[in-house]
């Protein structure tokens, strides 16, 4: 049997003067906290990912006249586009 089950928590561990309301508040800040943290941390992998595609990317500038490939892909019979 643990010691914790046995004895008891320490009296610095303790939290005897909470109540329900108080702990479901503070759940909610850790939940807020833990989100807002998840999102920046996807906004700077977002941002990573948008810097190294663009590096590859070769911008493409056409004038009015010029000849360009344009993409009419065939339609079968009896098939969902």
């Amino acid at each position: 049997m643990p010691l914790d089950l046995a004895m008891g928590l320490p009296p610095e561990e303790c939290d005897d003067g909470t109540n329900i309301n108080d702990f479901v508040s503070r759940q909610r800040e850790m939940a807020e906290d833990a989100y807002d943290l998840a999102r920046n941390h996807l906004q700077v992998a977002a941002e990573r990912r948008k810097r190294s595609h663009d590096i590859r990317v070769k911008k493409a500038e056409y004038n009015r006249g010029d000849w360009v490939w344009y993409y009419y892909p065939r339609r079968y019979a009896r098939k969902s586009p």
